[in-house]
């Protein structure tokens, strides 16, 4: 069981499981960086690297590995890609020497770098290229200091050259190097052009996918502002409406009102006039008395004479 473990372990990544575990680390910064600034940082990290185990596990067909395992593979493809993103450099500000680079970043890489934070390729700075050109050197000289134990076995360089006759790091390489201890730098195995092919088609399914995206959120702050626009509209309409209405309502109120009062004027002068022809029929009935009153005085007078 144990074996089958080893064997499983020792698989070779595939492709797609690299485009996983770049797309994972895309999605979570703070795990490629490690940088956890939070007080709660060593749980996040434990947390982020298991689903980070078993997102890479669950490719079909691809290696499995422990959490461990595949953290340090993921430090490994960003050392790697580093060192080769170096070497472009120096050839690119022509501290490499020799012919022309025929290395290149696949779009993977690129992804990696960009995860790293490290600048693109097309502004090298002399300086920054002879940095790294002895930052190499020096790495160098650590893996020759500590080589790998083969089956064989081999000579101790410590034992070649004992710190207290080596003075600086380049005298070490060089006396190494004329000794035939002699330690082959890793070179990245240039992709096949199945997995190059994959790759492009990668990163355009990657840009297609970000400018769907992009779409339907233009699509959807044009709706949203097309709705506002609507309802902006609908409000202002309301409110001229209300304000014709109020208008003829006022008109109404003041039509009704100065109708009352016409009313009003004709009901006093019908007042007016019922109270002149009373007075009139009074004045009429007391001259008929006062006639009645002189005729019967009249007959009187002419009865006695």
């Amino acid at each position: 069981m144990a074996d089958a473990m080893e064997d499983a372990a020792t698989q070779r990544v595939t492709m797609k499981q690299r485009e996983v575990m770049v797309e994972f680390m895309q999605e979570n910064n703070a795990l490629a960086t490690g940088r956890f600034t939070t007080a709660d940082g060593a749980k996040i990290k434990a947390r982020l690297t298991r689903a980070f185990s078993d997102k890479m596990n669950s490719v079909a067909d691809g290696a499995t590995k422990t959490p461990d395992k595949w953290m340090k593979c993921w430090q490994d493809w960003k050392s790697d890609v580093k060192k080769k993103t170096g070497k472009i450099r120096r050839h690119l500000s022509g501290t490499g020497g020799g012919s022309a680079c025929r290395l290149h970043l696949t779009p993977l890489e690129e992804k990696v770098l960009q995860i790293m934070g490290v600048t693109g390729l097309d502004t090298v700075d002399p300086f920054d290229a002879q940095m790294e050109q002895q930052q190499e050197r020096r790495e160098n000289a650590v893996e020759i200091l500590n080589p790998e134990p083969s089956a064989s076995g081999s000579t101790d360089v410590l034992n070649l050259f004992p710190l207290h006759e080596v003075m600086n790091v380049d005298e070490l390489i060089n006396r190494s190097s004329a000794t035939a201890v002699t330690v082959p730098l890793p070179e990245p195995s240039p992709a096949t052009s199945d997995s190059t092919d994959l790759s492009v088609e990668a990163d355009h399914e990657s840009q297609r996918s970000q400018r769907k995206r992009k779409k339907s959120e233009d699509d959807s702050i044009t709706r949203s502002t097309e709705a506002m626009e609507n309802l902006r509209n609908s409000s202002e309409a309301l409110n001229r409406l209300a304000a014709i209405k109020e208008n003829r309502y006022q008109l109404e109120l003041r039509k009704f009102n100065m109708e009352v009062a016409r009313e009003e004027r004709l009901a006093r002068k019908e007042e007016r006039e019922l109270e002149l022809a009373t007075r009139t029929a009074s004045a009429i009935e007391a001259m008929g008395m006062a006639v009645t009153a002189a005729m019967q005085t009249f007959q009187s007078y002419l009865q006695n004479k």
